[in-house]
């Protein structure tokens, strides 16, 4: 089914798909696939042939993925949908490099068989020492980074141990955020309540455990309170999970399966709110009915 996520995420994989197919046009003049070339070879017959090709290799490998996953989200829930849509993202992203990494290596061959002579105004630049003509890598020279003249642009040399482990501290993050999406499916679900003696415990990530004394109030809405901010807690279309900032309340608790059906709003005498609610009506009312009898 169609929601604001799986939307986003379409809007992702066209943007990456478009910037891919055509990263060599923002190319400078000079540069094709990341290989400095001399003047005038851009419009060299055999470099249309390989954009073309490149163009080609890209959608074969990049728009069939797209289509399943598109076919499958209209089938799947809501929060699988955007699990392997983000899955999806990753891999679109190492698809658009590995395409692009290859007609790098192609270029580099080709330049070398036909020993091109560029000038360039920094006699310190070598395509050798550039990763796709965009990551400095250099073992010969002892700087940490390099202002390129040419470009006006400042690189840092990976071949160093500090820019190494920046760099792969910066993957980890990028690691765990993406992650933490495929946690999603345990976390977007009903919500068991255990009603026990005198207390009422919701499971699962960010649930809670209140004493029935603590409570002020049971009733059955169908206006979420306003959140103002996120202390701990996660959303995706219809669905709410987790601990917000609450307009009028010293804080809430959500586990809202689908916001636009009624649900549990627990108030307890600290002026904190609980709102809880199944994908199925009824299953809400039948724990409504079940928290005002016991």
């Amino acid at each position: 089914m169609y929601n604001m996520n799986t939307i986003t995420i379409y809007f992702i994989l066209a943007v990456l798909y478009f910037l891919g197919l055509f990263v060599y046009k923002v190319e400078r003049e000079s540069i094709l696939f990341g290989v400095r070339i001399p003047p005038g070879y851009k419009d060299r017959k055999e470099f249309s042939e390989l954009k073309r090709e490149y163009r080609k290799r890209l959608s074969l490998g990049y728009l069939p993925l797209v289509l399943i996953y598109i076919i499958l989200s209209l089938k799947i829930n809501p929060v699988w949908s955007v699990v392997l849509g983000d899955t999806l993202v990753f891999i679109e992203m190492i698809v658009v490099g590995a395409n692009y990494y290859k007609m790098n290596k192609t270029i580099k061959l080709l330049k070398e068989a036909e020993k091109w002579e560029v000038i360039t105004e920094d006699k310190s630049i070598d395509d050798e020492d550039y990763i796709m003509g965009f990551i400095y890598y250099s073992r010969k020279n002892p700087a940490t980074y390099i202002f390129n003249k040419e470009e006006g642009k400042l690189y840092f040399n990976f071949a160093k141990p500090l820019v190494k482990i920046s760099a792969l501290f910066l993957i980890g993050v990028l690691i765990f955020i993406f992650s933490t999406t495929l946690t999603f499916p345990w976390i977007f679900k009903d919500r068991k309540v255990e009603i026990l003696d005198n207390r009422i415990t919701i499971e699962g990530k960010w649930g809670v455990t209140l004493n029935k004394e603590e409570i002020s109030k049971i009733s059955l809405e169908r206006n979420l309170p306003m959140r103002i901010r996120r202390s701990g807690g996660k959303s995706i279309n219809k669905m709410i999970m987790g601990s917000y900032k609450v307009f009028n309340y010293k804080e809430g608790h959500f586990y809202i399966m689908d916001r636009s059906k009624p649900f549990i709003s627990i108030n307890t005498k600290d002026n904190k709110v609980i709102v809880i609610n199944y994908e199925d009506t009824k299953e809400t009312e039948s724990l409504y009915e079940l928290l005002n009898n016991r």
